[in-house]
């Protein structure tokens, strides 16, 4: 687990929380969100997760909303306050690792609650077969890569077809940066040291900006539109 990166989501997750006046039982963006938080607080320790799934099932009654809503809040501002402490003990220590590329990625994949879309300059379908593990069986993964060999194409599909993971993986010549789309939170990119061409062996993932999020992301729906399946 990368602590950094389950603090970022964190905080993320929170920054978008909805006007809880406006819950209703069958609201989605609600139950989305809880969800995401229940995602995120169970990656960080799965007993105070159990709390936030209580609170997220006796939600609808009217008579316990209050105390579930603030225990939600509660807990995930004390994972933030917590992991904000883990990391800065880590950096006084320096028992940070410097070769985390693998578990940065597979924290980030496994926040996901309803779908990845990822682009990636040129896809390693070894790699991605080892990031499968990391999602929960209801995401769905869209895959957009700027080429793909006949070789890749056929073990691609053979791995998928073995996965319960739902992948669709499209070819357009526009992918050519690394970028990973989660839910609708925020994005992350890569920053590599010129060796790895692709998201899935780069060095180092950072999250952009939301309005860079925005851009990119209709630029890429767009580029997703017109792009040649696999």
């Amino acid at each position: 687990m990368n602590k950094k990166i389950l603090l970022y989501q964190l905080q993320t997750v929170l920054a978008i929380a909805p006007d809880f006046n406006l819950y209703t039982p069958d609201s989605d963006i609600h139950l989305r969100w809880m969800n995401a938080i229940h995602t995120l607080i169970y990656q960080w320790k799965p007993f105070p997760a159990i709390a936030v799934a209580n609170a997220i099932e006796f939600m609808p009654s009217v008579a316990e909303r209050s105390r579930n809503i603030e225990q939600i809040f509660n807990i995930s501002h004390h994972a933030i306050e917590q992991l904000q402490v883990e990391i800065e003990a880590s950096l006084s220590s320096g028992t940070v690792s410097n070769n985390t590329s693998e578990k940065d990625l597979a924290t980030l994949l496994s926040t996901a609650n309803q779908y990845l879309f990822i682009i990636d300059s040129d896809c390693d379908v070894q790699k991605l077969e080892f990031y499968l593990d990391s999602l929960k069986e209801q995401v769905k993964l869209r895959l957009l890569v700027s080429k793909f060999s006949a070789e890749a194409i056929v073990e691609l599909k053979k791995m998928t077809s073995q996965s319960d993971t739902l992948v669709e993986v499209k070819i357009a010549t526009a992918a050519a940066e690394n970028i990973v789309f989660v839910d609708d939170l925020n994005s992350w990119g890569s920053v590599d040291d010129g060796h790895q061409a692709n998201l899935l062996l780069s060095e180092t993932i950072t999250p952009l900006s939301p309005e860079l999020m925005q851009l990119k992301r209709n630029q890429y729906e767009a580029a997703w539109t017109t792009a040649q399946p696999v």
